[in-house]
């Protein structure tokens, strides 16, 4: 799976949160996403440096050993636009797809 469609799974779990009171953050576990928890890790770290999500605890020790909160993680406004705008994307290039299956 490529790194942009963990970064689209990830935000439309965290889409979907917004209507539960505790949200379950396994969704977005590595184990969920089929990924190695240091891939994870990192990709929720860009993912914040972006600003498509807020409230990633990131604790840094000076042995290079790293430690991730994601309980308090909830997406952005601007992660909700790129997950509309991602979706709208992914509906068109579909049309496309199924317009070329046609004429082929």
């Amino acid at each position: 799976m490529n790194n942009f469609t963990i970064i689209y799974r990830i935000l439309k779990v965290l889409n979907t949160a917004l209507d539960c009171p505790e949200p379950d953050m396994t969704r977005i576990s590595a184990e969920q996403l089929g990924i190695s928890p240091v891939k994870r890790d990192n990709i929720l770290r860009l993912m914040q440096e972006e600003g498509l999500i807020r409230g990633l605890g990131i604790t840094d020790y000076f042995d290079g050993v790293h430690y991730v909160d994601d309980s308090q993680v909830h997406i952005t406004f601007a992660g909700m636009q790129y997950l509309q705008e991602n979706s709208m994307m992914q509906k068109a290039a579909n049309l496309a797809k199924g317009i070329a299956d046609t004429i082929l």
